[in-house]
This record gives C-alpha cells, structure tokens and sequence, in this order.
C-alpha cells in the first residue's frame, strides 16, 4: 500500500514533532488498531453471508449427509440446529462465526503489535475446546472423526475489498494525527 503526503512545516518545532509522530507511526494506539481490527472482522463476516472465500470464490456446496441432518435438526454429537438444508453453509449454531467476528466472543482473538517495524494485527479465534480441530478443519479442509472428508472454505484472509477498506482506515489514521499535529 502506497499513499502520497505532502508536510510544510515553517518552524523547526513542527518538523520536531512530525518527525517523532512518524517514527511512532507503527505503533498503533488502542482506538487506531480496533478500527482496522473491525474492519477485518466485518470482512470476515461478508465471508460467512456470501459464502465465498476471500478471493470471492464460492465455498464447497454441503454434502448430501450434511444436508440430511439439518433436515433433521440434530446433528451426530446429538447438537440440535435450526438453519436451512443447503444454507447457510458453516453456520449450524453460529458459534463458529461469531467467534471469528465478536469480539465480546469468549473464543475470539484479536490484538496489535509490531514485528520488525511493521504494524501486524491479528484477528481470529481460538479452537473451542469442545470441537478441536474445528477451524482449521473448516479453512484448509480435512477429515472428521469418522474419517468424513471435509473441504477447504476458508475464511480468514484479506480480499481485495477488504484491503481497500483497511486502506481507506490507514489514510483516515493518518489524517487523524496530520491534525493533531497541526494542532500542536
């Protein structure tokens, strides 16, 4: 991501203080990094809603035993659901999505740092203790415990929709300290 800045400053102080903001500029404060964090959360649950991966590729349909038990309701962990046959695909409960896109979610991650001087932030969620395996299970695909094939439907990762997004809240962080810094 490229982005164009042009800075006058007329006095050595303006140049002092835009000089120490910038070299601050990886580290994000608290308000800045959930701003972009959010945005890859509602990402995310685009994701989820269209059923496509990140690169806007549609998910694997549901297999024909899947699509019996939700005729049924109950799953065979006897986990009762309520959602149509054939969709939405990977939201039986909810719970898996919600992990990834609540942050109030016990299971959701997300948090900010630096690494080698570039800004890095995370978003996701934790395995559920109950259902090991599960995520990764779901974005790179695998088998269930009754050796039932299970396909990739990733759901974790930036589309270009959602670059364009984190890059219109990067230009909106940095006008934000442009401005304070104008305002000494």
């Amino acid at each position: 991501m490229k982005i164009g800045l042009s800075i006058r400053f007329s006095d050595p102080v303006g140049w002092a203080r835009f000089w120490s903001e910038l070299a601050r500029l990886p580290d994000l404060d608290s308000d800045e990094a959930e701003l972009l964090a959010d945005t890859a959360r509602q990402g995310m649950k685009l994701y989820f809603e269209r059923e496509v991966d990140p690169e806007g590729q549609p998910w694997h349909p549901l297999a024909p035993r899947t699509r019996k038990e939700r005729e049924l309701g109950i799953d065979e962990r006897g986990v009762p659901f309520s959602v149509g046959p054939a969709h939405p695909i990977m939201v039986r409960t909810g719970d898996m999505k919600r992990a990834v896109t609540d942050p109030r979610h016990p299971d959701h991650v997300s948090g900010s740092g630096t690494f080698n001087n570039t800004t890095v932030i995370v978003v996701g969620a934790r395995e559920n203790e109950r259902l090991p395996g599960r995520l990764q299970r779901m974005q790179y695909g695998g088998f269930t415990s009754d050796l039932s094939l299970v396909p990739p439907r990733p759901f974790i990762g930036i589309s270009r929709e959602m670059e364009r997004a984190l890059e219109r809240d990067a230009v909106r962080i940095l006008d934000t300290r442009a401005e304070r810094l104008a305002d000494g």
